[in-house]
């Protein structure tokens, strides 16, 4: 696999942290004091839930389904990096609409809708919920959550990452793209963030037009 650094840098994570959680249970000397904590209380089945543990089978049940799970969250990163890393087609532009309506609750309200261009000449569509809410950045919620629907898209940002698995993603690409091993477009961050992203990416954002109902934007190869 491509993106080998970053699945590395994740599972260690997943693992270091399974490994506290099942370390931690010897810090209780009851049952009552482990199932008082919500993650171990979201580990048992709804049988279990209701079974008369003694201390040690507890411990022993726990750490079996901390380890499970921690297998199974490796799973399924490894799945999504492997879907990124096969969407590798050229991106030439891409053309950002977002569309404003009116709620009585949250007032102006935006939906995005984003076309991909590949060099290839094909295209893909990808829009973002209505964006409710207030007290933050709805433009730019609604906007990332579109663009970070595109693999082509994250796939530029994994490569770059997979390069400097170590380095905070503020550092490779600025503001707003987001934390962990996994770039991404983060929400809520205002639209000022794109152009340092997009730059780190071998892109130009442009804000192209803007009324009372509508944004548009254009990024564009270098």
């Amino acid at each position: 696999m491509k993106f080998t650094n970053i699945i590395n840098a994740r599972t260690q994570t997943i693992r270091k942290q399974a490994e506290d959680n099942a370390a931690e249970l010897l810090n209780y000397s009851t049952c009552a004091d482990i199932l008082d904590k919500w993650y171990y209380q979201q580990l048992l089945t709804p049988a279990t839930k209701r079974k008369a543990w003694e201390l040690t089978e507890l411990r022993e049940y726990l750490t079996k389904r901390i380890e499970k799970k921690a297998q199974a969250d490796i799973n399924k990163f490894v799945s999504r990096v492997a879907a990124v890393e096969y969407c590798a087609t050229e991106i030439q532009s891409i053309n950002i609409s977002v569309d404003w309506t009116k709620s009585r609750t949250w007032g102006l309200c935006p939906m995005a809708t984003i076309r991909v261009n590949y060099v290839n000449n094909s295209c893909d569509t990808f829009t973002s919920r209505r964006v409710t809410g207030c007290g933050f950045c709805k433009e730019s919620t609604a906007i990332s959550e579109a663009l970070t629907q595109c693999n082509n898209l994250l796939h530029l940002m994994y490569a770059i990452k997979n390069e400097n698995v170590t380095a905070k993603n503020s550092d490779l690409f600025g503001y707003g793209a987001g934390y962990g091993e996994t770039p991404y477009f983060e929400g809520g961050t205002g639209t000022e963030c794109y152009p340092r992203i997009f730059k780190t990416l071998g892109f130009e954002f442009n804000s192209v037009a803007h009324g009372k109902t509508f944004d548009v934007y254009t990024v564009n190869k270098y």
